[in-house]
């Protein structure tokens, strides 16, 4: 990921690049397919789905404008907990956490979205 700016509006947004396109068939995605899908993904909206802003293909990777996660990703998290001298996550905080995965996989799947990562 690299950290980037909307220069219209100054919002930080996370920039995420993809080497080659491949389906997990190995055939290559054709780009038009993978830009129509990330036209049709932002437009989609919910409290817990990163919000996608849109992408591009350049010298063959595709890049991916995501909202920006100022406290990083749950793997941040579960570095900051042991930097931090913690055992784990209290059960509260995961039960926390699942629901919102939860119900952010729940949007995806009823506005018939796949989510592959």
């Amino acid at each position: 990921y690299k950290k980037g700016v909307i220069k219209t509006t100054g919002l930080p947004v996370g920039i995420k690049l993809h080497r080659p396109l491949q389906a997990q068939s190995q055939q290559k995605l054709r780009p038009d397919q993978v830009l129509g899908e990330l036209n049709s993904l932002a437009n989609f909206t919910h409290p817990n789905v990163v919000q996608l802003f849109g992408g591009w293909l350049e010298d063959g990777q595709l890049a991916i404008v995501l909202e920006f996660m100022d406290l990083g990703s749950l793997a941040d998290f579960k570095k900051r907990l042991l930097q931090n001298g913690e055992n784990g996550c209290p059960s509260t905080v995961l039960a926390c956490i699942t629901r919102q995965i939860l119900a952010g996989l729940s949007a995806l799947h009823n506005g018939r979205y796949v989510h592959t990562n």
